[in-house]
Parts: structure tokens; C-alpha cells; sequence
């Protein structure tokens, strides 16, 4: 993972990432160890993550695209239980909205502030996640002391959300018995309308229980460009899905002890695989979408022209009026071909641009954060 502030734990752990790239002056975690820096990154190891083998339930199909926001957390509390087969959560959830959880306390909430209280746990991360937000921007205090939320084009970014920072930021780890006061507090003059604004903290020793319950499950795992073979090992039953964090499309083909088997996309971007009760072989190969039918129309063209070399040679004069379709019909496929693949991604780049140069203007302010100069 490189250059963002948000994510948690457990979805760093369903996408298999071991190392992280941030910003020197990011909230301090348990989760990570640095490896190496410079004057400005630290290259982390993530202590905490996931092996591969995880076996889910059906809620692995939830087309999660849909869902609002605030369901962040619950989301990953429903995968979760998914996994371990139990009702246990993963995270306790706090919110201006009636959500209380334990160890977390709402003491304020009115149209500019909304502040929290935590007493943190053994081995814990707390994070953040505000809904609705996205004309809104925001500071964030932890013990009335300034957080930021930096991104890869801004080092010091100190205002949520960002273009790149918009879903559950990372506010840190504490000591056990510590109570921490987090504050959200809306600038510009704006209100908390709609917005859910939710404080919630996870155990990092779930990571190694769930590391514990699938030990094994995958072994000798074999990658090629595009390809994957590993043996497994389903001692938990029938109905189990492997999620595979490889992303999902329509090119890939699954064997199962050489047998086709159905691949479904989980999570609405991820592999997820039914593995049959006991012991077996994987593999997973991929061949992209239309790649057959574009070799066929590559050779079909490259016999065309073989045709009209040939005609040309033994003095066959081309039709003028097939000439004529040929002719407008490339030149209409070439001008469509420049507009998708060029003109199309400017005018998106020009459009990003602008909107990070408003979101900037937005949030000017002096050195301590307390002048704010907008642009409405």
C-alpha cells in the first residue's frame, strides 16, 4: 500500500499486503514496523497481515458498491463473522447516531463538533470514518492536537476528506487505560447536517486468530504471469469460499483436481472460489476477454491486404467505390480510436485537476490552521 492515510488492518489483510509506503508523519499504528526511510517516506512491514486462505460464507457476495458509507464498519464486522464462522465483531463502533460501543463515548455532538472519548485497549487501532462528507471539509483533533491526513501529492494535508483520503482514516494506537478525546469540527462556517461520523477500534490480535484458524488451509503456491496453482486443505466443511485477492474479471478459468469450476467475484472486485470439503489442487489461469476474437481480426485484415498486394501485382484494379467505403470506414474507426484513448483521458486529467485546485482553494490557511480564507 503507498502514500494514503485510511484503510484498516483487516482489509489490509484480505488484500494480502506485507509492506506499506507512507509519509514519515503519519498517525503511529501498531500495526507496522519500519523497515527503512528517507527525509520523507518510511518503508513499513505490516505486522498483521493475513495469509492466504481465508474461507468465507456467502456474505462474501454482497455487491457492496451499493452500500451507504456509514456501513463501513459494520461491513467489515459482517466479513468477519463470515470467516470466523461466529457473532464476535471485529470492530466496537461509536457514533453521533445512536451507535455506543464499549471503551467509546459521544460527549458532544451539535452543528460544528462532534467529539468522542476512548480508553484504549491492549494492542488496539482507532480509526475514523465520516459519511455524507464529501462537500465538507473537516479538522481533526486527538487530545485538542492537530492530525493530518496526508496523501501522495500533499505531505502535510490536515483537512478530511481529501480527493485521496475519503473513506476511514487512520487516527493511531495508545497506550493500555489511556483516554483519548477525538474531536471532528467543520470549517468555513459549515453545519453537520446528514453526515454519520463513527469512532471505532479494533484488537490486532484478530488478525493472528484468524491467521491461526486457517493455518494451512493453502500451500505451495505457485505464480506465474497469469496464472496460479496451490494445493488446500478444507477441513471446514462444505459451502466455503476461497477469497483469492486477485482482481475479478471474466478471463479467468478455474480447475479444481482438473475439474472446470466456477469462479464468482467477491466483494464486487475480488476472486472468490467454492472449495470442496478435504484435500486437492487449484489452478487458476487467464486469458483477457476478446483476446481470441482480436487475433482473428488481426489475421482476417492481414489477409486482406495479403489479397489486395496479390490483386495489385497481377493488375486487378481495386473497385473505386469499395476503395471509397474502405477508405472512410478506417478513417472513422481511427478518429473514434483517437477520441477514446486520448481525447477522452485529457479532458478526465483537466477535469481532476481542477477539482484538486477548488478542493486546495477551499482549505487555505495560515500556519496554525485557525484562518480559513473560502472560496463560495
Amino acid at each position: 500500500r503507498i502514500l494514503d492515510s485510511g484503510g484498516t488492518a483487516f482489509t489490509d489483510g484480505l488484500l494480502g499486503i506485507k509492506k506499506v509506503v507512507m509519509r514519515n508523519h503519519i498517525n503511529y499504528t501498531k500495526q507496522l514496523s519500519p523497515i527503512q526511510n528517507t527525509n520523507e517516506f518510511t518503508l513499513y512491514r505490516n505486522d498483521y497481515s493475513l495469509d492466504f486462505g481465508l474461507l468465507g460464507d456467502e456474505a462474501l457476495f454482497d455487491d457492496i458498491s451499493t452500500l451507504h458509507s456509514s456501513t463501513r464498519f459494520e461491513l467489515q464486522n459482517k466479513l468477519y463473522g463470515s470467516f470466523t464462522g461466529s457473532e464476535e465483531k471485529l470492530f466496537e463502533i461509536c457514533s453521533n447516531n445512536g451507535e455506543r460501543g464499549n471503551r467509546l463515548q459521544l460527549v458532544k455532538n451539535d452543528m460544528n463538533e462532534i467529539r468522542f472519548t476512548y480508553t484504549a485497549g491492549e494492542n488496539e487501532v482507532l480509526y475514523l470514518n465520516i459519511s455524507d462528507a464529501n462537500k465538507k471539509q473537516m479538522k481533526i483533533f486527538v487530545n485538542d492536537e492537530r492530525i493530518i491526513a496526508p496523501y501522495y501529492k500533499q505531505t502535510s494535508y490536515a483537512y478530511y476528506p481529501s480527493q485521496a483520503v475519503n473513506g476511514i482514516l487512520t487516527i493511531g494506537s495508545f497506550e493500555e487505560g489511556e483516554t483519548v478525546t477525538v474531536s471532528v469540527q467543520t470549517i468555513n462556517e459549515e453545519i453537520f447536517s446528514s453526515e454519520t461520523v463513527q469512532l471505532a477500534y479494533m484488537p490486532l490480535g484478530r488478525m493472528t486468530e484468524l491467521n491461526s484458524i486457517y493455518k494451512d488451509t493453502v500451500t505451495n503456491e505457485k505464480v506465474g504471469r497469469e496464472s496460479l496453482t496451490f494445493d488446500y486443505s478444507n477441513t471446514h466443511g462444505e459451502g466455503k469460499y476461497l477469497l483469492v485477492p486477485v482482481t475479478y474479471d471474466e478471463g479467468w478459468k478455474c480447475r479444481i483436481n482438473g475439474e472446470k469450476a466456477e469462479i464468482r467475484a467477491a466483494l464486487g472486485a475480488y476472486i472468490a472460489i467454492e472449495l470442496p470439503e478435504g484435500n486437492g489442487t487449484v489452478s487458476l489461469s487467464h486469458t483477457a476477454p476478446g483476446l481470441t476474437a482480436g487475433i482473428a481480426a488481426s489475421l482476417a485484415g492481414l489477409m486482406m491486404c495479403a489479397l489486395l498486394f496479390i490483386m495489385k501485382k497481377h493488375g486487378y484494379a481495386v473497385p473505386k467505390v469499395l476503395g471509397c467505403i474502405v477508405f472512410w470506414a478506417f478513417t472513422a474507426a481511427f478518429a473514434a480510436a483517437v477520441i477514446l484513448v486520448y481525447a477522452v483521458c485529457i479532458l478526465f486529467f483537466f477535469k481532476a485537476v481542477f477539482e484538486l485546485i477548488k478542493n486546495n482553494l477551499s482549505a487555505v490557511s495560515t500556519q496554525d490552521g485557525n484562518v480559513l480564507i473560502p472560496i463560495d
